[in-house]
């Protein structure tokens, strides 16, 4: 006999009554039972119980949820945010979307924990196949209820630079800027900073670059951070000149840029220009 004190420990925040179940009547029931418990009863701990196949904890869940009248408790909520994250660290992603489809369609939403796993892992279902970019995007949009809004992008593209996607994680930025229709679903400017602080710690110069060059231009050299990070990888490339060059624009244009990190760059790059020239500028 268990008791679902066990699941307090995971989840703090809930008051749980201790209660006790046989795990092989609750499987009886949701194998076709005319009787289902509420998870309350004690299928919060089937759920939670790694001896039960993760598809077969599902199939539990689909059960619940096809009671009348349907009353999800709290105890409910948490059980399903157990069985996500238990789907999401066995790589089962198939059934953890099935499982968000179904807490959508109940209006359950998960846990703060279960959310930053699964953006972790949404950021890998990314990589499988890239041409999905746009179809994922608009299925995370869809079931933001369940999960988060707006979309914690910095997280999704930590993940993707971290595992050698930087191209894949600046096409999510263009699609997230282009998105006019749900900007709101989104944070400001889809976090370039945050993305181009990652393509810099892992020496994508190249791709900060490139977004500097891109149809974006006019609106990234009105942001600071970002500023900082295109002086880095023109250093990172070694490009001084560049960096002296895209100082001096932005001194004409009047954007002073009062950041400790810029002003670390520029006096690098005027030293490297000094030593190259032998003249101090």
């Amino acid at each position: 006999m268990l008791h679902v004190c066990r699941v307090a420990k995971r989840l703090p925040s809930l008051t749980l009554k201790h209660r006790s179940f046989h795990v092989k009547p609750l499987l009886m029931r949701a194998n076709g039972s005319s009787s289902v418990p509420p998870l309350s009863e004690g299928v919060v701990e089937a759920l939670h119980d790694k001896s039960i196949p993760s598809q077969k904890r599902l199939e539990l869940v689909q059960t619940y949820f096809a009671q009348d009248p349907q009353v999800t408790d709290p105890h409910d909520a948490a059980a399903m945010s157990i069985l996500l994250e238990e789907l999401l660290v066995s790589r089962d992603m198939t059934s953890a979307l099935t499982m968000v489809e179904l807490m959508l369609r109940h209006k359950v939403p998960a846990t703060s924990s279960t959310v930053a796993l699964f953006t972790r892992m949404f950021a890998r279902l990314l990589t499988d196949d890239p041409s999905q970019l746009s179809t994922r995007l608009r299925w995370y949009l869809d079931h933001h209820f369940v999960l988060a809004s707006p979309v914690p992008l910095p997280v999704i593209y930590s993940e993707l630079v971290t595992r050698g996607n930087a191209d894949l994680a600046v096409e999510l930025w263009e699609l997230c800027m282009k998105a006019t229709d749900t900007k709101k679903d989104f944070p400001h400017h889809a976090s370039v900073d945050d993305l181009a602080g990652a393509l810099i710690r892992y020496q994508q110069f190249q791709s900060v670059l490139a977004m500097y060059k891109g149809q974006y231009h006019h609106l990234l050299r009105r942001r600071p951070v970002f500023m900082t990070s295109a002086m880095e990888a023109f250093s990172g490339r070694r490009e001084y000149h560049n960096v002296l060059a895209l100082h001096e624009l932005l001194g004409s244009k009047g954007k002073n840029v009062h950041n400790p990190r810029y002003k670390a760059i520029v006096e690098k790059a005027k030293m490297h220009v000094e030593v190259r020239t032998g003249k101090s500028d």
